[in-house]
């Protein structure tokens, strides 16, 4: 008789339990709304990342061509058209204003990704390029990458050259706002530290960045989100994504480690979530993952 009833309890405990257990595990798992916020973020990150390759780029070519645009085009074919609006004619002379025009579209394919940017880009120029104390000031006019719209007002100040002599940048986002429809929207303010790391070499193609740094904002679903780059990030001038460092990003009470890889220009991440972890690849365009 005590037999049977130790075994009754056991069943009676037994049910209460494995609710909670199963709960637990359900609770762990990655949703649909967990991916998809996951890869907003990265597009997010994939595209601003692009969109300061293109203004330091662009900058770069006009400075070492005299600020002379005719020059600076001749360096590459890409369809955009550069003007630059100077109170003073010289290399030297300062503010500049120079505006990057994509029309209604130009289009170029790195690393099999096809990126599409139209709209356009304005730069106030402060100094030259290499110049410790310049400032860029980035602003946006019905700029897109990808179909994705880009605002807010981005502003990058040279530090000048580090303990290691590496150049540095202070970059920092203010009132961005990231737009993938009239309903997917992202809100962001940034301050992230840019090092150029040279290789000793004039070729950029052999050139890196390494970025840390931290941002506040929302998700598409108004969520409150902070980010810490918590392994510096590495991004190479060849690679449209990031190919090293890990990023934790608290998304109201949920956290996730985002791990770029060992180097290689893969675009595949491995996302971590209550000690779960899930590979992602990341795409340039985005899929709607939530069923209305």
């Amino acid at each position: 008789m005590k037999s049977t009833k130790k075994i009754y309890w056991l069943f009676i405990l037994a049910t209460l339990i494995l609710p909670f257990s199963c709960n637990e595990k359900e609770n762990t798992e990655f949703t649909d709304d967990d991916i998809q916020v996951v890869e907003d973020d990265n597009l997010t990150e994939n595209i601003i990342e692009n969109v300061d390759n293109t203004v330091d780029d662009e900058i770069y070519q006009l400075d070492i061509n005299g600020y002379s645009t005719t020059k600076s085009a001749e360096i590459d074919n890409i369809c955009r058209v550069i003007t630059i609006d100077k109170p003073d004619t010289g290399i030297n002379k300062f503010p500049k204003v120079i505006t990057i025009d994509f029309g209604d579209g130009c289009t170029q394919v790195i690393n099999g990704d096809t990126i599409t940017k139209k709209g356009k880009i304005i730069i106030t120029v402060t100094g030259r390029y290499w110049l410790k104390g310049s400032t860029r000031t980035v602003t946006f006019e019905n700029f897109y990458v990808n179909n994705v719209k880009i605002e807010g007002v981005r502003t990058i100040t040279n530090n000048g050259k580090n303990e290691k002599g590496n150049w540095t940048w202070t970059i920092k986002l203010d009132s961005g706002k990231i737009t993938f429809n009239d309903t997917a929207i992202i809100t962001i303010n940034s301050e992230r530290t840019r090092e150029l790391v040279t290789n000793n070499t004039i070729e950029r193609s052999d050139d890196y960045f390494l970025i840390t740094g931290s941002e506040t904002g929302t998700t598409v679903n108004k969520i409150q989100y902070t980010k810490t780059i918590i392994d510096t990030l590495q991004k190479n001038f060849t690679c449209p994504v990031f190919v090293k460092g890990s990023i934790e990003n608290k998304i109201g009470s949920k956290t996730f480690t985002i791990n770029f890889g060992d180097g290689d220009c893969d675009k595949i991440i491995t996302v971590t979530k209550d000690g779960i972890s899930k590979t992602v690849d990341v795409k340039w365009k985005r899929k709607n993952r939530i069923k209305k």
